[in-house]
């Protein structure tokens, strides 16, 4: 068990997602206890991995506190493996109001400077305008790309259809998982082109 410590509040981080408290955008800065260590099966999958795929999960609350654990970042960090951040569909109120798909990027990369992102996977379908509005009267909206900021951030952007069909704004799994394998093949398929 893990405290993470968001400005001068604190969340208690239970097994899954972590609730961290506040309406105000407010950035991760440590987890306590500060040498907190990481599961040597996480270390051993992450060092095996020929991909690693960050989320989609909440930012700060999911993404970051993993990150934190500095074995972890040191491993993503060392790793061969390609590294794909997929990216949220939607913002989350008081966490990443008014956040672009760099600025996800970047509050990543703050936090976790050892981690490379080599891909920022994002969805290209409209999400339906009576789900936006239903989203919007909660605070929340779409991600949005430019493509040009990822590219200068030095990451590959891949736009894809990810959303899923229902009542909520929602990844489609089999999507996500097809998009990831295919930016893996494109990466494979381009690499081979260059020798």
């Amino acid at each position: 068990m893990a405290i993470l410590l968001q400005g001068l509040k604190a969340a208690l981080s239970l097994p899954g997602s972590a609730w961290l408290p506040g309406g105000d955008r407010e950035r991760l800065t440590a987890i306590e206890p500060n040498g907190a260590g990481a599961v040597s099966r996480a270390l051993g999958a992450i060092e095996a991995a020929d991909l690693i795929v960050i989320g989609p999960a909440r930012l700060y609350a999911s993404l970051i506190a993993v990150l934190l654990v500095k074995e972890i970042a040191e491993a993503i960090g060392r790793s061969k493996a390609r590294v794909v951040l997929a990216m949220n569909l939607m913002t989350e109120l008081g966490q990443t109001d008014g956040y672009t798909a760099t600025d996800h990027l970047l509050a990543i990369r703050s936090h976790a400077p050892t981690v490379r992102i080599h891909d920022v996977l994002f969805n290209t379908a409209s999400v339906a305008p009576e789900l936006r509005a239903r989203y919007a009267a909660r605070g929340r909206a779409p991600v949005e790309t430019n493509l040009e900021h990822l590219r200068a951030s030095g990451c590959r952007p891949i736009g894809r259809d990810l959303l899923g069909q229902g009542p909520m704004v929602r990844h489609d799994p089999a999507k996500l998982a097809r998009a990831v394998l295919e930016s893996e093949v494109d990466q494979i398929a381009a690499l081979e082109k260059e020798k």
